[in-house]
């Protein structure tokens, strides 16, 4: 129900009928294209009314928007109250009627209904109908109704007169100028030709208490004044000294400023404050950025084409003929973790302040970041966690380098760095190609590239090189094989805090301060931010390739020890590896990786495998017919010896119809096989490798104990042991490793049920 129903609109097929059909007689039934045209008497006469016909009656005309499948059928449109109201009406040349003013207030000319907002007037509309006998039937019907976000007030509408800008002249400028820039993703291109072939005039004004007011003088001798400076409205200024006097140049303070017309009458300015995005649009030339004009890059969220990316176009072709920007990189919208669009002012809502308070800036930045711009990106407790824990894989690489660079102060800058080692070698190349990759990113805005990029050296980092080189910072002397090492690790995290420094700024300058800064003050620049991101060529010697092999060896040997529930610290005999690469300069890693005595590289498994014999119930069922399940259970139950001889017989060409060859794992050896690559490893474990297994475990025990009972790497320490017969067995012959593994100085055993450690200074 419109606060002003002055016409009449029914769809083009029909006219709906409330379902009453008590309160009704159907007298005729017709397409509703035949009411088109016909008038007829208000339901809700008023005089401001009356005065749209000569003959006070309303007309009934069509609208494609009504269906005759949603409400009644009809429509009263208000053109004065609404955007495809006022369109319509347009349309059909109808009178514009402004029902409310400026509060939302029922003006005078609406009789009874004056003085009262577009809710308050409900109760009385329904009244007046039934009085007037044309309140046929009322019912609550739910619909869609706009709101304000803020305060959550209806919204209702008015027909008010405004400012414009013809955009008509200078639309194929800003298509031709769009064109010419670089859009990522590059759908956005299409987006933006899309607005601007379908824009229209911009209207530039808005009627709010406070803003950037527009600087418009429009006098009654039909002279408008545009001010374009302070000066100038000191200039034209009634009382120039008030200009100087007001707090700031925005409403309501300018309001009280009058200018001279050059016919010499006083005018005030427009009531309207300017769209905001008048400000964001000459933002490029209002400031130092015209220094930088054009823009290198613009970003902000994808809804920007139509907002800022279009007013700065916009501003940029009227006054320099060009785009204003060279790239703009659009991304996506934040959803929370379930996919769910956040809420300004409702409950789904996270406010910045409180994110980084909760989450930590960094942390919050690193995950904003890893979000490809061509998708959404979602935001939430769970994938901070997950964001913070890759943060902390980096950052304990940092603490491993820190903890035992503060124990051996080793000199390893001072020198020159030529490594020999391949994991060195291998690292420095996985850096070097790692800057060179990130810098590309970065060239061209793609954050989530660097973050990817990141997190697969950090997994190279702390899981592949900390881990097979860890003994080489154990050393007691600072060898060149030593230093080496800490040059290598050094430069990966320098590198890494450089890289990351835009995206997680804090976390790169507490690494700067507390490790760069120290080691090489004299160096380098006092802040991370200020250094110079390093200058480097990607490498590509292969050894990244044989490495990725090697660490797929590792991988397959573990997960083949996993599957057969044989624990790490147990060493076995041999791991074999059917390949043609040659891996001699990573045995002793594949030795302590997959914990084996020895490596053993093979060019085909046979000897890892015994043949048998099953039935080729195919050819076999034609030549034993309903014998063949007696020949499938023969060989199910042969021996290992009778199985052989059958298989000989076979090869040599006997009853090659009735059987199938196939090939299984000796019981000693277990397999695995990925592509051209096979990992072999016997599992037979003598009584040398069962103790040794003991030993290590019980070593690990004890390392374990020193970490949770907080003491400190280097403390040397007296331990009392006390476990089982066999266990005390192998303590008592390896007494003098267990020492020197866990930093003891005393060792006293006892025979006990169960291991158990105490630990003292």
């Amino acid at each position: 129900m419109h606060s002003d129903p002055d016409l009449l609109i029914v769809g083009k097929q029909a006219l709906k009928i409330i379902p009453k059909k008590d309160l009704i007689e159907i007298v005729e039934e017709f397409p509703g294209s035949q009411l088109l045209g016909r008038r007829y008497e208000p339901m809700l006469p008023l005089k401001v009314q009356s005065n749209l016909h000569a003959d006070g009656m309303h007309i009934i005309i069509p609208w494609d928007e009504v269906s005759a499948t949603e409400g009644t059928g009809a429509v009263h449109i208000a053109p004065g109250s609404g955007a495809a109201d006022f369109e319509l009406g347009k349309k059909h040349n109808l009178k514009q009627v402004v029902p409310i003013n400026e509060a939302g207030i029922l003006t005078d000319d609406f009789e009874y209904l004056a003085g009262l907002n577009t809710e308050q007037c409900e109760p009385v509309i329904f009244d007046k109908l039934r009085d007037h006998g044309t309140l046929f039937y009322v019912h609550d019907y739910s619909h869609n109704y706009p709101f304000c976000w803020r305060c959550k007030t209806n919204v209702v509408f008015k027909l008010v007169d405004g400012w414009d800008i013809a955009t008509a002249k200078i639309k194929l400028d800003l298509i031709k100028a769009a064109r010419t820039v670089k859009w990522d993703p590059p759908f956005l291109l299409k987006t933006m030709e899309h607005w601007l072939e379908n824009m229209g005039d911009w209207n530039i004004s808005r009627r709010r208490f406070y803003g950037l007011p527009l600087p418009i003088y429009p006098c009654d001798c039909g002279h408008v004044t545009v001010i374009g400076s302070k000066a100038e409205l000191k200039k034209l200024g009634t009382k120039p000294e008030l200009v100087d006097k007001v707090p700031h140049l925005h409403r309501p303070y300018i309001d009280e400023i009058e200018i001279k017309c050059k016919c010499g009458k006083h005018v005030k300015r427009v009531p309207d404050v300017g769209d905001c995005w008048l400000d964001a649009g000459i933002a490029t030339f209002s400031t130092k950025a015209k220094d930088y004009f054009p823009a290198q890059a613009v970003i902000e969220m994808k809804e920007q084409i139509r907002l800022w990316f279009y007013s700065l176009l916009f501003m940029s072709i009227v006054l320099k003929g060009k785009a204003p920007y060279e790239k703009v990189v659009g991304y996506g919208i934040i959803l929370d973790e379930n996919g769910k669009m956040f809420s300004k002012t409702g409950p789904n809502n996270i406010k910045f302040d409180d994110a980084i308070e909760t989450f930590g800036a960094d942390v919050t930045r690193y995950l904003l970041a890893s979000g490809n711009s061509a998708n959404d990106v979602r935001f939430g407790p769970s994938l901070i966690d997950e964001a913070r824990r890759k943060l902390l894989a980096f950052y304990n690489t940092v603490v491993f380098f820190k903890t035992y660079y503060d124990i051996d102060k080793p000199d390893f800058l001072n020198r020159p760095f030529s490594p020999s080692d391949i994991t060195d070698k291998w690292l420095t190349e996985i850096v070097t190609n790692y800057v060179a990759e990130c810098e590309q990113s970065y060239e061209n805005y793609k954050l989530h590239e660097v973050i990817e990029k990141t997190e697969a050296l950090v997994e190279d980092l702390s899981n592949f090189y900390i881990r097979v080189n860890r003994k080489r910072f154990w050393k007691n002397s600072n060898d060149k094989d030593k230093l080496d090492a800490y040059s290598c690790l050094y430069g990966a995290i320098v590198n890494i805090a450089i890289v990351l420094a835009p995206i997680t700024p804090f976390l790169s300058e507490h690494i700067w301060q507390t490790i760069v800064r120290p080691i090489d003050g004299k160096k380098c620049p006092e802040f991370c931010m200020t250094a110079d991101f390093p200058q480097c060529k990607a490498i590509q010697s292969g050894i990244v390739k044989k490495v990725k092999f090697v660490q797929n060896v590792i991988s397959l040997a573990l997960s083949l020890r996993a599957r057969e529930n044989l624990k790490l610290k147990q060493p076995l005999r041999t791991l074999y590896i059917k390949t043609n690469e040659n891996l001699r300069d990573f045995e002793n890693i594949l030795r302590d990786e997959v914990n084996v005595k020895e490596i053993k590289i093979v060019t085909n498994d046979d000897q890892f495998n015994v043949p048998y014999l099953t039935v080729n119930f195919k050819k076999a069922g034609a030549i034993l017919k309903d014998k063949v399940q007696d020949l499938k259970t023969r060989l199910e139950k042969m021996s290992d010896v009778e199985m052989s001889k059958l298989v000989a017989s076979y090869d040599k060409g006997k009853d090659v119809d009735l059987y199938v060859r196939n090939l299984k794992s000796k019981t000693e050896f277990v397999s695995s096989t990925e592509g051209d690559l096979t990992v072999v490893l016997d599992t037979t474990l003598d009584d040398e490798l069962i103790e040794e297994g003991i030993l290590r475990e019980i070593i690990r025990t004890i390392q374990v104990t020193r970490q949770d009972q907080n003491f400190d790497i280097v403390a040397r320490v007296k331990l009392k042991l006390t476990a089982p017969a066999e266990q005390l067995r192998v303590i008592e012959k390896h007494k003098t490793k267990i020492c020197e593994e866990t930093l003891a100085t005393e060792l006293v055993t006892k025979v006990g049920k169960e291991l158990n450690i105490l630990i003292s200074l």
